[in-house]
């Protein structure tokens, strides 16, 4: 329904006017850093979210009876782990898959191919963002390191944005968006990066803090609680609350 909404309303705003050989060679050099740019962007939100105990929303009882349970973690939540994945994939796919329409009505091309390929574009980077989120909260990586590693990908699209190259795993996952307009194998390379992040988030997640899964389960029913009632102030506060989430930074008592 959104992705409807979506391209309804913005098809007004890109126009149908075909573009130019000289706009469309620009497109080709520039569009595989701008569209990995996009994605180094999700991913960095990705880290963002994992290293504050996302991106899991669990319940409190499966927190206190499940977790703390003689089960491997890794076990009991390998089912919301995937539900995760196949979720932000869906969105992504959607996402990719509306603006690859929306660049059919600029571009040569047959729809389909651009429907196709911003979809597979959209779905990687939705799988790409909730895995480093799952393996930065597996592995508990610290706000700093993960807000630098963010920033690194960042500043490596953009450097390729401004220098017209494709050196980076995001643009090359970039040039994969425009291969209705120019077929390049290379950019298949660009996948490789993204399921191995996956599968390494599936394989980390079992090593989320309790604590902070706990206090996030409960901020985020009461955030849906309030949502219902449409009690926007509420909304507003619990997301602040859930997003300055941040622990002691030095014990109480030091134990040897």
């Amino acid at each position: 329904i959104v992705g409807g909404l979506a391209v309804t309303r913005l098809s007004g705003v890109v126009g149908d006017r075909r573009l130019g050989a000289h706009q469309l060679q620009d497109i080709k050099e520039a569009g595989p850093a701008a569209v990995g740019l996009a994605v180094a962007l999700a991913i960095a939100i990705g880290l963002r979210s994992g290293a504050r105990g996302g991106p899991l929303a669990l319940e409190a009882a499966d927190v206190r009876y499940v977790l703390l349970a003689p089960v491997d973690r890794d076990i009991a939540l390998r089912a919301p782990a995937r539900r995760q994945l196949r979720f932000t994939a869906f969105v992504g796919m959607v996402t990719g898959a509306t603006v690859g329409l929306l660049a059919y009505r600029r571009l040569p091309g047959h729809p389909v191919y651009w429907v196709g390929s911003g979809a597979a574009v959209g779905t990687a980077a939705g799988a790409a963002m909730s895995g480093a989120a799952m393996l930065a909260s597996g592995r508990r990586i610290k706000r700093t390191l993960a807000t630098a590693i963010g920033v690194v990908l960042l500043a490596w699209s953009a450097a390729d944005l401004a220098l017209r190259t494709t050196t980076s795993p995001a643009s090359l996952l970039g040039q994969l968006a425009l291969w209705p307009a120019e077929v390049r194998l290379v950019s298949l390379v660009g996948l490789v990066p993204v399921v191995i992040v996956a599968l390494l988030g599936l394989r980390a997640v079992g090593g989320l803090s309790l604590e902070s899964a706990e206090r996030r389960g409960r901020l985020v029913s009461h955030l849906r609680f309030a949502a219902t009632f449409q009690d926007l102030r509420t909304v507003m506060l619990l997301r602040r609350q859930l997003a300055a989430e941040v622990p002691r930074a030095k014990p109480i008592i030091r134990l040897r």
